[in-house]
Formats: structure tokens, sequence, C-alpha cells
């Protein structure tokens, strides 16, 4: 996953993904790390700037291709208000616009050991956070321990079988 995430981060730093963001009005992404529940207890963590992405993963061994499950947390750094009576609703809800181009865009990450990017799902984060916190769960094939399948399902070169054992326990 050290391969993915270094693509993930030179991604954001390209200044044509930059100016993709710029085009539409939105600050590029600002910070990006690995998910340690920033956005719950910021008292543990150096100040970042928003928006910020954060990454997590899981991956499943089970099935003949192993499965990587990719959990970004968008924070934004909402300072409008969203509700239909706010001044500029607009403005506020450029956090969407922001969601939306971020999905583009990590859609086209890919490196040696991760697949295309397939959203799974979506949902906004409900928790008291500091920041507006949006989760994107994306599911990828994986090929970084290409051995793990086989230990887990084994592999038999010789067997020998010698009977009369359980015989000679009884004698």
């Amino acid at each position: 996953m050290k391969l993915f995430y270094k693509k993930l981060t030179e991604t954001f730093e390209k200044e044509e993904i930059k100016d993709l963001y710029r085009t539409k009005g939105l600050t590029p992404v600002q910070f990006i790390d690995l998910y340690a529940e920033q956005d719950l207890i910021p008292e543990w963590f150096e100040v970042h700037h928003y928006p910020a992405l954060l990454v997590s993963w899981d991956i499943s061994y089970s099935n003949d291709t192993a499965v990587a499950n990719i959990i970004f947390y968008i924070c934004y750094e909402q300072l409008h208000d969203t509700s239909n009576l706010g001044t500029n609703t607009e403005m506020a809800l450029k956090f969407l616009d922001f969601i939306e181009l971020t999905d583009e865009i990590l859609k086209n990450v890919i490196s040696k050991n991760t697949g295309k990017l397939e959203l799974v799902s979506e949902s906004y984060k409900r928790d008291e956070t500091v920041v507006d916190v949006y989760i994107l769960n994306y599911q990828c094939s994986y090929s970084g321990k290409l051995n793990t399948l086989q230990y887990l399902q084994g592999d038999v070169d010789d067997l020998n079988i010698k009977k009369g054992l359980f015989s000679k326990v009884l004698d």
C-alpha cells in the first residue's frame, strides 16, 4: 500500500490537479495523511490545513483475487450556513462540488499494486467533528502480496500415507 499512498500524494501535488479545483472556485487539497481520527481528536495532532484527505484501508485475501477496501475521509472546513435560510447557500454547497471533483480524481489513482478504484459507498459523517467530514469508500484489486492466498489455501507437495497406524496404537 506504500506505492498507492505515494501515488495518491503525488497526484494531489500536481499543479494541473490543483488547477482543476481552482477553476471551480475551490481550494485544492492541502493536507494528506493516514487516518488516525484527526477529525475527532485534533489536539493529538499538529495543526494542518483544510481541505484535508485522510485515508485508511483494509485488504481481504479470502477471494481468488485480493481486494483492497480504501476509505477516504474528506475534511472540509465549512464556514458558511448550508440551511435554506443562509445568506450564501451556494458558497456553502461548494463542499459538495469539492467531493464530486475529488471523487473524479481518486478514480484515476492507480498504482503498481492497486487497480482502478470503484466507489462502493459514500456518507456524511455525523459525529461531533471539528470540520465537515465526508467519507468515500472504494474497492480495488490488490496484488501487493501475491503469495498470501497460496499460504491461506495451502499446497500439498508430497504426501505419504502409511497403513495400519491406528491398529498399532490399539495394540
